[in-house]
Formats: C-alpha cells, structure tokens, sequence
C-alpha cells in the first residue's frame, strides 16, 4: 500500500495515507469509522502482517494481537494519519483546510485560549489539532476537550498543552493540502 509521507518521531513513526491512492473509496453507506477501519485494517495488513484492528468502547484504537503497539489514528475527508509507538500512548490528528473550523471556535477553546492565542485559519487548526492529539493521547479519558486541555503555548512548528496534570509537547507540519499535529 502507497502511503503520502513518513515520519519518524521520538516516539514512533506516523504515515500519512490518502485512501483515493491506494483506490478506497467511503461508500455512501459506509460509516465514517468503518470507513477508517477499513483503510486502517488494509494498511496495518500490509505495513505489519496479520494483525487484528479492534477499538474500545470509547473509540480508541488498539491492536488486538500486538499488545507491545500503541496507536493512534485520524482522518479528514481521505487523508489518514496512523501513529504507531512501542514507547506509549500517542496521539495524531489530520486536518484539511476548511472554514468551518471558524464558525466552531468557541466550542472547543476556552475563553482565555481565544483571547490569549492569534487566531487565523491555520492556528485554529493547529488549536483543534492539538485537543483531538491530546484526547487520543488520554485514550479518550477526557470528557471535554475545551474544559480539561489547555493550550499553554503556539508557535509556527509546536504547541504545549495540559491536561491531567502533565504538560503535552506537541508538532505541526503544514503541507497544502492537511495540518497534521501529533505528540511528542
């Protein structure tokens, strides 16, 4: 399977798929998390033999005979990005521009975030990024995304955020067509 770019990391390594690539297509039926388990299942399949995708009752993603990988896993529209780490929780989100993220600002920053951060189109993707990366890195622990992570620092390539107590280091990397966000 074809994947867009691979990353290595401190923690793990993260491939970027675009699903049309590699000829998946979401069928009209298809719900969007079948959609990304089947992408997801094909290109485990082929990246790490037979392995079983299976997630918990909250969503997150595991491997059900590799129990030594943690992964993380987003998608937005056809682009995918899959985190795979033998060192810890990880947490990766995969945005496409959109202006939508303007009209949904204040449902997923606090009041002080958007009054502390600059807010154009991209570093509010960057923001959105950094709560889903931080949620999966919690395996979804977290009850809200806009009242238990906050956003302590943005710069053009890392973010900081808190939650539960710890400090999450977190990188960007813009291409033209996505904002990918992950843990460090």
């Amino acid at each position: 399977m074809m994947y867009h770019r691979h990353i290595e990391t401190n923690s793990g390594r993260i491939w970027i798929i675009h699903s049309s690539d590699n000829g998946f297509v979401q069928s009209n039926s298809e719900t969007r998390q079948n959609f990304e388990s089947r992408v997801m299942k094909k290109f485990l399949g082929s990246t790490l033999g037979d392995v079983e995708l299976d997630h918990l009752s909250n969503g997150a993603p595991f491997i059900v005979n590799r129990p030594d990988l943690n992964i993380s896993i987003s998608h937005s529209e056809n682009w995918f990005a899959l985190y795979l780490s033998t060192k810890g929780n990880v947490g990766v989100d995969i945005e496409i521009p959109s202006t939508k993220i303007n009209q949904i600002q204040s449902h997923f920053l606090q009041p002080s975030e958007i009054l502390r951060l600059t807010l154009n189109p991209l570093e509010l993707r960057q923001c959105w990024g950094i709560k889903e990366a931080v949620f999966k890195l919690f395996r979804g622990e977290i009850e809200s995304m806009k009242e238990e992570i906050e956003i302590i620092n943005l710069t053009g390539i890392s973010g900081i955020a808190r939650s539960n107590g710890q400090e999450v280091f977190l990188k960007f990397l813009e291409s033209e067509h996505y904002t990918l966000v992950y843990t460090c």
